[in-house]
């Protein structure tokens, strides 16, 4: 992935223009961005989370819904993440819902987990996941499902003595990893674990934090077929840089 060239930019036209410009790229994939209408999308994904699938059913600030429901309607597709932590019901309830939304969704709505795959400490190193099982370790993450990102460490077998959430998308400071690292001391901790989200953010290099390295797996064959199918016709009606 570190050889995929990327923008980071709040103007996604800006950024979309640049490595369009820069790059050899024939396509370009948005981060979090349904909401940003003023940039053309030829395909859109909308993710929704099946632990919190609705953010509370209300709007921010409210809940954490950045558009209605109704909006859906703009959707290509739907990923029903960490499904694997929801039963049949939950899940039944949220295609029910998306449906209700948009009809057209019948045959695209996907179910995904988030499957732990490795641990990379500040400093790069890779760890494999058997070296925290059984463990005591202290949780820190800024990101909007903060339990998901629990039970996942549970999963592996760690104990967790203690943890530190800050709010979605905070920036750490050199004091608030003095924090953490100050919880892993005072709790006799091997680790300090966070999302990888959050890693790319810790001004310390150390090998006391260690990101849990995600990745993506379809609960079914057939789902990771179609959905492999949509994007690459999506991508192959894309025009081209010189048309």
């Amino acid at each position: 992935m570190s050889r995929v060239p990327h923008e980071q930019n709040p103007d996604r036209v800006v950024a979309a223009s640049m490595l369009a410009r820069n790059t050899s790229a024939t396509a370009i994939v948005l981060d979090d961005a349904f909401q940003h209408r003023r940039i053309h999308r030829d395909f859109n994904v909308v993710l929704i989370d099946a632990t919190c699938p609705f953010g509370h059913d209300h709007l921010l600030p409210r809940g954490l819904l950045r558009e209605p429901l109704s909006s859906l309607r703009r959707a290509d597709a739907v990923l029903v993440t960490r499904a694997d932590l929801a039963d049949h019901t939950a899940l039944d309830r949220i295609d029910t819902a998306v449906l209700r939304n948009n009809p057209k969704l019948a045959d695209r709505i996907f179910r995904v987990s988030f499957v732990p795959a490795g641990l990379q400490t500040a400093t790069g190193k890779h760890i494999d996941l058997t070296a925290i099982m059984g463990r005591r370790v202290v949780l820190a993450a800024a990101i909007g499902n903060p339990t998901a990102f629990r039970m996942t460490c549970e999963t592996l077998g760690a104990q967790i003595a203690a943890s530190r959430f800050f709010p979605d998308h905070h920036h750490f400071t050199a004091a608030d990893i003095d924090e953490v690292l100050r919880l892993r001391t005072d709790n006799d901790c091997d680790l300090v674990l966070v999302t990888l989200k959050d890693l790319v953010k810790i001004p310390r290099r150390t090998d006391d934090l260690a990101a849990v390295m995600i990745d993506t797996a379809f609960l079914s064959t057939d789902d990771e077929e179609s959905f492999r199918g949509l994007m690459t016709a999506a991508i192959s009606n894309m025009p081209s840089k010189t048309s």
